[in-house]
């Protein structure tokens, strides 16, 4: 919606002779001073009040309306002192030993009753994933063919989103999407992607760059090689 110039259109109706008059200028300004306040109001109650296009307090009532509050609980916010685990490394989030020579590295042992985490403000960006996410979530059953549908509305038609059944009620799902990795992770972390209920996910998130493998109705991806030229082509995602 163009936002409308009540002044200029008053201005150009007025006749020849009164065009310069200062009086009649200055009485149509006083009169129709806060039609343009009013006509910036109107335009963001159309414009400003879906999820993409909301920001700050408005942004806020929607997430008040779905039930997803701003603030919350970043697991990635402290490091803590923990073992390797099967000879592999550490879990995410914990660190080993310090060293006396070096106290920059290693991390502290955790108190009985201390948070893993710390509280976080959302970002704007940030925080519509996670209302579209409690949306789905909100609607009700999940299967497989709406959690496609699910995925795109989250992060946009262009998503490639990868399945693949790992057995025992586990899903591996590879992402392919333009978001940081400090965005996915959070959203891994709070468990914001709609799953049916009893299935474990295993996601993984890439940013793709045109190398992985996806068909011509997908973009974010590279389709089928030739045994001719190596060099063009996509590469299949591992689980």
């Amino acid at each position: 919606m163009a936002i409308i110039d009540h002044k200029e259109i008053y201005k150009n109706r007025l006749l020849q002779q009164y065009k310069t008059s200062v009086n009649l200028i200055g009485l149509i300004d006083a009169l129709i001073e806060g039609q343009g306040d009013l006509e910036l109001v109107l335009d963001q109650l159309l414009t400003k009040r879906a999820i993409e296009t909301a920001v700050g307090t408005q942004l806020d009532i929607i997430g008040e309306i779905v039930g997803q509050p701003r603030v919350i609980l970043d697991v990635s916010g402290l490091e803590f002192f923990g073992y390797q685990t099967d000879g592999g490394p550490p879990p995410p989030l914990v660190d080993g030993y310090g060293s006396i020579s070096d106290s920059t590295i290693g991390a502290r042992y955790r108190g009985l009753d201390e948070q893993t985490g710390s509280f976080r403000t959302l970002g704007d960006t940030e925080y519509r994933y996670f209302i579209k996410g409690k949306i789905f979530k909100n609607v009700g059953s999940i299967d497989t063919e709406n959690l496609l549908d699910a995925f795109r509305f989250i992060f946009g038609d262009s998503v490639v989103v990868v399945l693949n059944e790992l057995g025992n009620h586990s899903v591996g799902i590879t992402v392919v999407s333009q978001i940081p990795e400090t965005t996915s992770q959070l959203l891994i972390d709070n468990d914001v992607l709609p799953r049916p209920a009893g299935v474990l996910y295993n996601i993984s998130f890439t940013t793709g760059d045109g190398n992985q493998f996806a068909f011509f109705s997908f973009s974010g991806g590279s389709t089928f090689g030739t045994i001719t030229n190596p060099t063009i082509g996509g590469e299949f995602n591992s689980v």
